[in-house]
């Protein structure tokens, strides 16, 4: 069930979710999702707890920033549905394409606190305001890292801390640059 509702809300977010929908591609009965979640705010919250858990304990290359924004909003909406020993087991065994699912569904919850207005009274949005600019531009650079890291490299890739060299190829778009080809990229 929990697969299949994660697949719903990264195809669907939370508003066009819908429990039939889980229901039929993890093939229960709707009445066993509401049983076992309650509504379908449970569902999302059960989901978007376990995606921001992910994020916030992941070993390898990750940014402090992203784990402490992360376990900042997670002890902001509670860890009800995180069942944290089976969970860590799992964070073992996860691919990038978990952690980018993981990215984008939480990303959007991040973007949805600031539309709703809720600037002012989400500590997790007040935390990311509060930090340096630097901060925010790795905040920013590993979430897009995350989505859109290529899935023939082996490793995730994050924003350097050295510099490298103008004329090398390898080197990563700088944040700036990133903000550049996003505001080109957004519909008019």
């Amino acid at each position: 069930m929990i697969e299949s509702a994660r697949t719903e809300i990264l195809l669907y977010d939370k508003e066009g979710a819908r429990v039939d929908r889980i229901a039929e591609r993890a093939g229960v009965n709707k009445r066993m999702i509401y049983h076992h979640f309650g509504s379908k705010e449970g569902v999302y919250q059960a989901i978007l707890q376990r995606q921001l858990y992910l994020l916030s304990v992941a070993s390898g290359p990750m940014p402090n920033i992203l784990r402490l924004v992360c376990d900042s909003y997670l002890s902001e909406i509670g860890n009800a549905w995180v069942e944290k020993q089976i969970f860590q087991q799992a964070e073992l065994s996860a691919t990038a394409e978990d952690f980018r699912v993981a990215t984008i569904i939480c990303l959007r919850a991040f973007l949805s606190l600031e539309t709703r207005g809720s600037m002012e009274s989400s500590k997790t949005l007040i935390f990311i305001k509060d930090v340096s600019p630097e901060e925010r531009a790795d905040l920013f650079a590993a979430m897009m890292n995350l989505v859109f890291k290529d899935e023939t490299e082996s490793s995730l890739v994050f924003r350097s801390k050295t510099s490298k060299s103008s004329n090398d190829p390898e080197q990563k778009p700088t944040a700036k640059v990133m903000h550049q080809v996003m505001a080109r990229s957004r519909p008019a």
